[in-house]
């Protein structure tokens, strides 16, 4: 008997008529005989019919005809519904609604379709099939459950892999009984299956240095003034995270020009990174002529996020060192206020 399909749960939704056949059906499957049946003709049709008991147990069917005492099914459950085989009959399809449960699940994924591979689709593909197949989709006397289990035949093109039909199990049957205890650590760690359909989570996390009193630059040319002491330590990113995108951030307080004459960038600079001691790299761009600011005037400060992705320098936790490749202004001097350098790092986990 196929009774996987959970036959009490799907009872459970909405229903207009619970019955017991009163005589055999035909020998194909496709009617069911209730002498209680005595409503006008087509009466029942466009209903669903759960079959709750005997060889077709959790068999659903929608009603396309009808004549008391017989009701015509849209295609056959598998074989002859004998009399006291018990029924309910109802507005809404109980397959459909497990499925549109899974949907909603599903749904609380960004982007599904996309994120969690062919899953959806292919429940999709199933859960139609199953309603439109004309007895053609499941083989006589194979319930929902069992013939999503079996469709892994090499070279078929809706086949679920080992993970899929895992969670299709546990979203089915709301129940930890497909899996084995022993088999749980491993299943969630088959990485290589389970990785191209589950979503990325992308996470930030950000980490600064020590806020400093001043960076100052002057109308002399500075090459690769280090910015001594605004080292910034990486720390605590998770193990086996991916780092997707890495930035450096530039933040102070105020920006003042101490000079008679207006005062701004002289040239184009950089702000610079290292990792853990290596070469350094351009991380900020400064225009030429940023900065601008009044004679002996002090501005509000702001803040800058560096358009240049570093994760091929900056590639774990470590530590990272700052400097200006050409540091200079127009005028003596034009000061950062309270500056202080960070990283933001990206990663999926």
């Amino acid at each position: 008997m196929s009774s996987d399909i959970e036959v009490e749960k799907l009872e459970l939704q909405p229903f207009i008529k619970r019955s017991v056949t009163t005589a055999n059906g035909n020998v194909g499957g496709t009617t069911l005989v209730d002498a209680t049946l005595v409503e006008a003709a087509n009466f029942w049709n466009g209903c669903w019919v759960l079959i709750r008991t005997g060889t077709y147990a959790g068999q659903v069917r929608m009603v396309t005809g009808f004549a008391s005492p017989t009701i015509t099914l849209d295609h056959t459950v598998g074989g002859q519904i004998v009399a006291g085989t018990r029924y309910v009959m109802s507005l809404v399809d109980p397959l459909e609604a497990k499925i549109d449960d899974l949907e909603a699940k599903l749904g609380e994924i960004a982007n599904p379709e996309a994120e969690a591979g062919p899953v959806l689709p292919r429940l999709l593909w199933v859960k139609n099939g199953v309603r439109r197949g004309a007895g053609t989709i499941l083989p006589v006397n194979t319930s929902l459950y069992d013939w999503i289990l079996t469709r892994a035949a090499p070279g078929d093109a809706m086949a679920l892999t080992p993970a899929e039909r895992l969670i299709v199990q546990a979203l089915i049957l709301n129940d930890a009984t497909p899996f084995p205890g022993a088999n749980i650590p491993a299943i969630l760690t088959d990485t290589a299956d389970m990785q191209p359909r589950v979503p990325r989570i992308v996470c930030s996390m950000d980490f600064w240095g020590d806020t400093i009193e001043e960076l100052q630059l002057t109308s002399v040319l500075q090459a690769n003034l280090a910015l001594t002491g605004a080292d910034v330590v990486i720390a605590g990113l998770p193990a086996g995270v991916t780092l997707t995108r890495v930035v450096v951030m530039f933040m102070w307080r105020a920006l003042e020009n101490t000079n008679v004459a207006a005062n701004k960038l002289n040239g184009v600079q950089h702000i610079e990174v290292n990792f853990n001691g290596g070469a350094f790299i351009d991380a900020i761009n400064w225009a030429d002529d940023l900065f601008g600011v009044a004679d002996r005037t002090r501005e509000m400060g702001s803040a800058i996020l560096g358009s240049i992705d570093v994760k091929a320098t900056v590639t774990g936790n470590g530590t990272c060192t700052f400097r200006i490749d050409a540091a200079r202004a127009d005028q003596d001097n034009l000061n950062f206020n309270d500056y202080q350098v960070g990283i933001r790092v990206f990663f999926t986990v």
